[in-house]
């Protein structure tokens, strides 16, 4: 059944996608520039992409919609927007909010319609992050975190928590009694 509920929210996730893009005279905004773009950038790109791929499959579009506004929420906070991830965004929203994209499709510079618009492709080597930032603790509470490779072993993590200076102040003069560990996620000393 049809419920209003929930449409503000929409609308203005959709004004933050138009802001994104057009600047306030609705020409494309000149922090669109067709530059390459960084490991952070490329990875939110290649994993929306996918994401929303396999959520339209699933017909999973809440966490589809869910991943665009993550896309729209990194991208927003970057002074250089890539023309390249704004324009497989632009596809991505399409089934979306055709409308829209439509309009953002042609700022982009596009001629021909969206619709006949191949769906962007995505890499699958970089739908997955190559760094992970583990949350180091000591007695189950936060006193640092630190970013290492994705996968690293629970004795890499160890060693590099204990060198941290937050850590150590912590630590210092105390035995560790226990080392709890989740692997790409935290370590927690007991001390």
């Amino acid at each position: 059944p049809w419920s209003s509920t929930g449409v503000e929210g929409v609308n203005r996730f959709l004004n933050r996608v138009w802001r994104m893009i057009v600047d306030d005279s609705g020409n494309l905004s000149d922090e669109v520039q067709d530059v390459g773009l960084n490991a952070d950038q490329d990875y939110t790109l290649n994993f929306t992409i996918k994401k929303v791929q396999e959520d339209i499959e699933n017909m999973s579009f809440n966490t589809a919609v869910s991943q665009m506004m993550i896309f729209v929420n990194e991208f927003t906070k970057a002074k250089i927007k890539p023309l390249e991830a704004m324009k497989k965004f632009v596809i991505c929203l399409s089934p979306f909010a055709p409308h829209i994209a439509e309009e953002l499709w042609r700022i982009l510079g596009e001629k021909e319609s969206i619709v006949f618009a191949e769906w962007a492709k995505y890499d699958a080597n970089k739908t997955v992050k190559q760094a992970i930032e583990f949350v180091v603790q000591v007695s189950s509470k936060i006193r640092a975190r630190i970013e290492l490779p994705t996968g690293s072993s629970e004795d890499a993590v160890k060693a590099a928590a204990l060198e941290d200076e937050q850590v150590q102040k912590y630590i210092d003069g105390k035995e560790i009694r226990k080392v709890i560990f989740v692997p790409n996620k935290l370590i927690n000393f007991i001390v």
